[in-house]
This record gives structure tokens, sequence and C-alpha cells, in this order.
């Protein structure tokens, strides 16, 4: 089997074998064939493309303050025990 180390072997070949992990499980290899379009309009591309862009596009900046928020860890605030929190040796007033 072919390993693929990155996009453009796919894109880049009109057949090729895959080998995946389904749910973490391997299944078995099987062999894909590409029919890719031949030719098309430049113009609807970048249209296309444009479209999404104003449609799903964002700024980076929010983009990577979403992922901050979402990934924060929270701080952990240390709760008081039965020596009030403190480092000291809980048995030292039996002393």
């Amino acid at each position: 089997l072919l390993k693929i180390k990155r996009y453009r072997d796919i894109v880049e070949s009109d057949h090729t074998q895959l080998k995946l992990l389904s749910d973490g499980r391997p299944v078995r290899p099987f062999s894909v064939e590409f029919t890719w379009p031949k030719g098309g309009n430049r113009e609807i591309v970048n249209n296309l493309k444009e479209l999404s862009y104003f449609k799903y596009g964002q700024d980076r900046e929010i983009i990577e303050e979403e992922i901050a928020r979402k990934y924060k860890k929270e701080e952990v605030v240390p709760t008081p025990g039965l020596n009030g929190g403190g480092n000291k040796n809980p048995f030292a007033d039996l002393v």
C-alpha cells in the first residue's frame, strides 16, 4: 500500500489505495479511483471562494480568541482543609 503523507498525494493521482481507522479500529484496505473534472471556469471558482470567505470567514484574531477561551484552564483555588488550608502540620497544636 502507498503511504499517503500529504493531501497533494491524493489530489495529484487518479488511483490510490487507502488504509483507514474507523472508530479506532482498522478497516480492510481498499482502492479508490478519482475522476477529476476536466477544465473548468476559473472565474466561477474564484467567485465561489470569495463567497465562501464572506459567508464563513472570520478574522484570525477572533478565531484565536475563541480557541484560547475554549481551552483555557481554570485556575485551581486550594480549598481549606482541617488545618485552615495552610501548610502547617495539623498535629502541631497537639504537641
